[in-house]
């Protein structure tokens, strides 16, 4: 399952317990949301033991397992709905800024200033500002994807200067050299 397909499944997973939470009485809604507790309490021992198992296993292949799943889109999700994820937060920010740089490969550098509790302040510098501002965009995503669980604060990103395109009839020669 690909990363896009198991947002969109988490999403839908979202509007299912808002359409059941608005839908039924609070009567009935107690022994749905015991339900729900209980299988999410069995899921999470169950991941717990799973990542044990995984970090034990011989041959000092176990820390190798443990990032093999925790890069898998849905098994890094569900780590860290049931805050279980082995990295802690600080390190995944560090981890989404420097994968935002790459993946950006503009001449702006987006660096991780300070982390207090879930608030993450990264500071953008250099290149232009069309370039920061592509980097701001690629930062947000990779911190979506690495550590959801904090709040993005960029700092240093100019505003683009507006840009002044040349009309197309402009660009369209007549016949004979003549412009529209």
């Amino acid at each position: 399952m690909s990363a896009a397909e198991f947002s969109e499944r988490m999403r839908r997973l979202g509007e299912l317990v808002e359409e059941v939470e608005a839908g039924g009485d609070a009567k009935q809604l107690e022994p749905v949301r015991a339900l729900v507790r209980a299988v999410l309490e069995v899921h999470r021992e169950g991941l717990r033991d799973a990542l044990a198992v995984a970090g034990d296993a011989t041959e000092g292949g176990g820390e190798r397992l443990v990032r093999a799943l925790v890069e898998r889109p849905s098994i890094r999700s569900l780590l860290l709905f049931h805050d279980l994820h082995p990295d802690a937060l600080a390190t995944r920010v560090e981890r989404a800024v420097g994968a935002a740089n790459d993946a950006a490969r503009v001449e702006a550098r987006a660096a991780l200033e300070h982390l207090d509790h879930e608030r993450a302040i990264v500071r953008i510098s250099g290149g232009t500002a069309a370039a920061q501002g592509l980097l701001e965009r690629t930062l947000a995503r990779t911190v979506d994807e690495h550590a959801p669980d904090a709040e993005l604060v960029v700092l240093g990103v100019e505003a683009a200067a507006p840009v002044n395109l040349i009309p197309v009839s402009r660009l369209v020669a007549r016949a004979g050299g003549a412009t529209r």
